[in-house]
């Protein structure tokens, strides 16, 4: 894992001329280092006297730390860029439940997503194309790599079907853009910006429809579909306290984050 973070750090130190410290430090490059892999050319950072701030499309600039101490609840409604990649996402599956407020992935700085999707409705459905998914057609943005992920998946949850029939049904229907809001809350949905899939609803329980405390049912859920949405850089809902089992969403910071901290390349591809 060591020899994995040494040249992120170092890239990183040059890039926003900092100097190379342990713990926190090294943690905010490692940050840094996986958005702009990510979203290679889609934002700028530098560094202040009030620490590093994020430059992205439109003039929106954005604190990497806002410096604020937050309640859990706090993070996941105000996050800070910081507070988005805290929580490492566990790729692949060790069978615990996840822990009290632990949802890597649902804290989202809506600014930083607007800036690189999309502002209104029309800006997303612009931005947007048809994706064959494993035989149907969606729409899904084309920004950022996001629906040349959707495609791949596509190609191998249609190799998956045609080798196991009966995972069929956990993938269809499928529906991608919807311009609203996340239930229950104002915040924009990741739908909304054409970068987030749901599959079958029947088969895939969300935790608002089930009765309080209730424990995920994420087990159940066939790890086949969710290791090759993995591979292709969404994370999964099923692995979320609040979990969302049909929710895939587009977020290859987290997983490039997920996989260095593991020793791993940053993407599944190398």
């Amino acid at each position: 894992m060591r020899r994995a973070l040494v040249p992120i750090t170092l890239s990183l130190c040059l890039l926003l001329a900092a100097p190379c410290r342990a713990g926190r430090a090294d943690e905010t490059n490692l940050d840094l280092q996986c958005l702009a892999a990510a979203y290679p050319g889609a934002f700028t950072a530098s560094r202040g006297p009030d620490g590093v701030t994020l430059t992205l499309p439109g003039g929106v600039r954005l604190p990497y730390d806002d410096g604020r101490q937050k309640s859990a609840d706090e993070a996941l409604q105000s996050p800070s860029v910081k507070d988005m990649m805290e929580q490492v996402y566990p790729l692949g599956t060790d069978g615990r439940e996840p822990g009290p407020n632990f949802d890597p992935g649902r804290r989202r700085v809506t600014a930083f997503f607007t800036a690189l999707y999309g502002t209104s409705k029309a800006d997303v459905m612009a931005n947007a194309v048809s994706v064959d998914f494993a035989g149907k057609r969606v729409f899904f943005s084309n920004l950022h790599g996001a629906a040349t992920a959707l495609r791949a998946v596509g190609q191998e949850i249609a190799t998956l079907i045609g080798a196991r029939p009966d995972l069929k049904k956990y993938v269809f229907p499928v529906s991608t853009i919807a311009w609203r809001p996340i239930a229950g809350v104002e915040r924009l949905s990741m739908h909304a910006l054409g970068i987030a899939v749901d599959l079958n609803p029947r088969l895939g329980p969300y935790w608002g429809w089930s009765k309080p405390g209730a424990p995920s049912p994420a087990k159940s859920y066939p790890m086949e579909i969710v290791e090759i949405f993995e591979r292709h850089g969404f994370i999964w809902g099923g692995k979320w306290r609040e979990f969302d089992l049909m929710h895939f969403e587009y977020r290859p910071e987290l997983l490039c984050k997920s996989r260095l901290a593991r020793g791993e390349p940053a993407s599944a591809a190398q």
